[in-house]
């Protein structure tokens, strides 16, 4: 069942034309900052192309998803660090601490 579902991802995400809207453009009509003149012909593509449909249900579960988790404590954010392989940059020495040691 997830391979079919991933195949049909893969064809959504092979399926862009052209005349696709630009990312931020859906996004803006999602977010509400668009007059319905500059709206309707951006929601009649979504509606569609599977490519486009695909991203505008991405924005939107994401948006549901920030609205009903819950907040992330300092202490998960640390326990979180501690697992992930991230590099810490080293401090740069000094031109002073370089030349005297």
């Amino acid at each position: 069942m997830a391979a079919d579902w991933l195949a049909v991802l893969r064809q959504a995400r092979a399926a862009k034309k052209e005349n696709c809207p630009e990312l931020h453009q859906i996004l803006r009509v999602h977010d509400g900052q668009v007059s319905w003149y500059d709206k309707e012909p951006v929601e009649r593509h979504v509606s569609g192309c599977l490519y486009c449909l695909e991203r505008w249900t991405a924005l939107r579960e994401v948006g549901y998803w920030r609205r009903m988790a819950s907040a992330v404590t300092p202490a998960q954010v640390e326990e979180w660090l501690c697992v992930l392989p991230v590099r810490t940059e080293e401090k740069k020495k000094s031109f002073l601490r370089r030349v005297l040691g």
